[in-house]
């Protein structure tokens, strides 16, 4: 029996429940007051994996990162954690300096006993909805579907 790498290409069906509201409310609480109001996020788990989407700014300047964690353990002792850590971090990077891109495809990286992989996209929703409906397509999905409100 071949054993899949922890390093292969995230899959977010590994992560197909979402993470209880009351951490969820707390996280974003707690991510809000360090980082502003002009943010929220999801985040979702399964057994050997987590993600969490965190989309910061405002309709026409808006910052999505997308975080997903592979490895042992659970809830707040495994992956979960790991993605949680990163995406502050990610966060930190992006107040320090708005210019720095995250990646646009997933990078891989480990972090103790977790690969981690991010990617991010800089987006305004305003611009994209509206050529959408210009060239009568269906617009973009957001990161954060509603997120933020127009």
């Amino acid at each position: 029996m071949v054993q899949e790498s922890p390093r292969r290409p995230p899959d977010l069906s590994e992560c197909a429940y979402p993470v209880e509201p009351a951490i969820t409310n707390e996280l974003r609480s707690t991510w809000r007051a360090r980082h502003g109001s002009d943010l929220d996020l999801r985040a979702h788990t399964g057994s050997k994996a987590a993600a969490v989407v965190v989309v910061v700014g405002t309709p026409t300047r808006a910052h999505e990162l997308f975080v997903f964690a592979r490895g042992p353990g659970s809830g707040l002792a495994g992956p979960l954690a790991a993605a949680i850590d990163a995406a502050d971090a990610l966060l930190l990077a992006l107040a320090a300096d708005e210019r720095r891109p995250a990646p646009l495809d997933w990078q891989g990286e480990t972090l103790g006993d977790h690969v981690v992989f991010v990617r991010g996209e800089r987006r305004d929703y305003c611009a994209e909805e509206e050529a959408a409906r210009l060239l009568g397509e269906e617009p973009p999905p957001r990161g954060l579907p509603g997120f933020p409100m127009v």
